[in-house]
């Protein structure tokens, strides 16, 4: 059982929604801020990092969230804040990989939101490597995508599965692997090598569980058909406001001969807000020509601002257009990133927490055709609002988490299933 032990804290008013960093592959990186009245967020170490037995824990968190606890499965380390409002002295915690939860009460004591991030415990002065995704104990669909990270003198990784190599990559990178056996625990260990010999190691365990199979879409080239319509010269700029129910869209949105979206009267959009602007037109092209009933699978004006909700993210990390998809049966998730569409619809997290909604376009490839990045249709301050962008997976502060990479199929009416 873990112990709780609550912070009294002031809380920190979440910041700017908007920021431009560059990946460990250089070139500029868009950045939608996941922020929330009642919503707190990790913001140092990032998820997956290595860190010494006892380091500093940073947080953010919102106007509602007046008192915050930190859990880890030992319990919590330090019962005093440190280093002003929204930062914690975490004491020692054995060497292993552990799983902290922020989360945030209101000044009733009530749970508001957390956060989780995974960080790997080892000695400061030590070479190390870490397998940063799949996290440790998880259950996860074939293929299985491995990103690891290590310190700088270490050359290669290879990865064993229950002492079966499945391969070697330089660190940073991430490689894909199809087990045949699945639905059962594999221990998986990463062996650091530096001058061909091992000098760094680490091991979780994970369940791996065959893929759904996905068909493709007609309703893709209908989304891709409108992305591609939208002007790239700066006409609908990126903005992101601090506050206010603007739905995020360039244009007004009617369904069901409601107005449920005004559009921005300077044709801005905000990532999240342009995507379901596109589905949305899309649909009624699609009900159009197949002389639909001018409903998304029946859904009432109220279940459609529901889905809409659950398009722009209900949660930190969270999946976003697949939850919108698959609770309305209107399409699925993709979990095999090899049958990744065109016009398929993306919700990712990088590892500092930062999400983006976008369109797939292609994917990046290395030399050997393996995948290590996203070409994608959003908007973003990097290509002055609507453009192609393109993002890399990795282990740095502003690679995309694998983990975290959510793919989703929007389906053609005749294929939708009750709700």
């Amino acid at each position: 059982m873990l112990k709780r032990t609550i912070f009294m804290l002031t809380a920190v008013l979440l910041g700017g929604a908007c920021n431009n960093a560059k990946s460990s592959k250089g070139g500029p990186i868009p950045s939608e801020g996941f922020q929330y009245d009642d919503t707190v967020r990790i913001l140092s170490p990032i998820d997956g990092a290595t860190v010494a037995g006892s380091f500093s824990l940073s947080y953010e968190a919102g106007d509602e969230v007046h008192s915050v606890t930190l859990e880890s499965a030992s319990g919590l380390v330090n019962d005093t804040p440190t280093g002003g409002a929204g930062s914690f002295a975490v004491g020692v915690l054995l060497d292993g990989h552990w799983d902290l939860e922020l989360t945030g009460f209101d000044a009733e004591g009530e749970t508001l939101k957390s956060h989780t991030i995974s960080v790997r415990i080892t000695a400061p002065a030590d070479p190390w490597v870490t397998i940063t995704s799949p996290l440790n104990g998880a259950e996860t669909e074939n293929p299985v995508v491995f990103a690891v990270d290590a310190t700088e003198d270490i050359e290669s990784v290879e990865l064993f599965a229950d002492d079966w190599s499945l391969g070697t990559f330089e660190p940073g990178q991430i490689f894909s692997y199809t087990f045949e056996g699945t639905g059962f625990a594999r221990t998986i260990e990463a062996i650091g090598y530096a001058n061909d010999a091992a000098i760094a190691t680490d091991t979780i365990e994970i369940t791996v569980q065959a893929a759904e199979e996905v068909a493709e879409s007609d309703m893709n080239s209908i989304v891709w058909g409108i992305a591609s319509g939208y002007p790239t010269d700066g006409t609908h700029t990126y903005y992101w406001p601090s506050d206010g129910d603007w739905a995020g869209t360039t244009q007004d949105i009617w369904y069901r001969d409601q107005l449920v979206a005004e559009g921005d009267p300077e044709g801005r959009s905000f990532c999240v807000g342009l995507t379901w602007e596109v589905y949305m037109l899309a649909f009624a092209q699609a009900d159009e020509e197949t002389d639909g009933d001018g409903t998304i699978n029946g859904m009432s004006v109220s279940d459609l601002y529901t889905f809409r909700t659950d398009h722009y993210v209900r949660d930190l990390l969270g999946s976003g257009v697949v939850e919108a998809f698959e609770n309305y049966g209107i399409g699925q998730e993709v979990t095999d990133w090899e049958d990744g569409q065109q016009g398929d619809f993306i919700q990712l997290w990088r590892n500092n927490s930062t999400g983006h909604s976008v369109l797939f376009e292609s994917w990046e490839r290395d030399t050997d055709g393996s995948i290590q990045g996203v070409n994608y249709w959003s908007t973003q301050n990097s290509t002055d609002g609507i453009g192609l962008s393109t993002e890399w997976f990795g282990t740095t502060e502003w690679d995309i988490n694998p983990t975290y990479f959510f793919l989703a199929r929007p389906w053609a009416p005749v294929d939708w299933l009750p709700w």
